[in-house]
């Protein structure tokens, strides 16, 4: 809690960053688009730059590698330290590469960290957009979607009616600059939606509404328990969709105009 206050929160010469960027980009290449991970693990949902939020889960579940920890997106934006959030993130992975993941987030795209303040941030911070573009180039090789236990299925936003089989996701090629392909756009854009039946336009625009029913379905086809995804402010932090088949995680307290929804993360155990 002094984080802030009596312990500054550090600042890195753009040198440093691009070093780190690189050897960001080297793991992410080296690793599957989609990752098939085991338990015990912590599951962590939007941070969008909220460095606190970021700082009080690691300390809560322990730092890597006493903890292994599977991130699943939306890392910059809104909040104020895009840049200190993805620094230690990258930090993280480079130095624990088999204790800590992460997945891609709609936020991880150019056409969005563009528009809600990552831009902006880094530029005002740097005064150039290089370091913007070199973050989002290793954007572009994180991978999409991963299992726990091969049993519990993980993604940023949702499921896609296009999407009937796991390979379909392994045979997206990077470097993936747009979410152009129609099931990328789905998994980093659906929601669950207690009215749909199966499968209803999104009102953001992009994505799906899916209700039980397709969830169910997809489950079945993929081989899988149920699901985990982050993507929507839920004010416990954690909220159950279709009995426990799915659980939405979100990580950012305070988020925006929510009036104070919670920190959430999930603990997922071995067995």
């Amino acid at each position: 809690d002094q984080i802030g206050k009596t312990i500054p929160i550090p600042t890195f010469d753009e040198e440093i960053i691009f070093e780190l960027c690189q050897d960001a980009k080297t793991h992410f290449q080296r690793q599957d688009i989609f990752l098939e991970l085991m338990t015990p693990i912590y599951v962590v949902g939007d941070i969008h730059g909220n460095i606190f939020d970021l700082i009080r889960i690691i300390v809560s579940a322990t730092p890597p590698p006493r903890s292994r920890l599977l991130f699943l997106g939306d890392y910059v934006d809104r909040g104020e330290y895009s840049i200190e959030v993805i620094t230690l993130l990258f930090a993280l992975i480079v130095t624990f590469p088999d204790c800590v993941f992460m997945l891609r987030g709609n936020h991880e795209f150019e056409s969005m960290n563009s528009t809600y303040g990552f831009l902006a941030e880094v530029t005002t911070q740097y005064t150039s957009r290089n370091l913007y573009e070199v973050i989002n180039d290793v954007f572009q090789y994180m991978p999409l979607a991963a299992t726990l236990n091969k049993q519990i299925f993980c993604v940023h936003g949702g499921i896609s009616p296009a999407v009937s089989n796991i390979d379909q996701i392994k045979k997206i090629r990077r470097p993936l600059p747009t979410y152009d392909v129609e099931y990328v756009s789905d998994l980093m854009w659906s929601d669950p939606c207690y009215e749909c039946k199966n499968y209803d336009e999104s009102n953001r625009g992009l994505g799906v509404q899916f209700g039980v029913k397709a969830l169910k379905d997809f489950l079945n086809v993929v081989c899988m328990r149920r699901m985990f995804r982050a993507h929507q402010c839920v004010m416990p932090g954690v909220l159950k969709f279709g009995g426990d088949l799915l659980y939405t995680v979100f990580s950012c307290s305070n988020y925006a105009d929510s009036k104070g929804n919670r920190c959430g993360l999930l603990f997922v155990q071995p067995n």
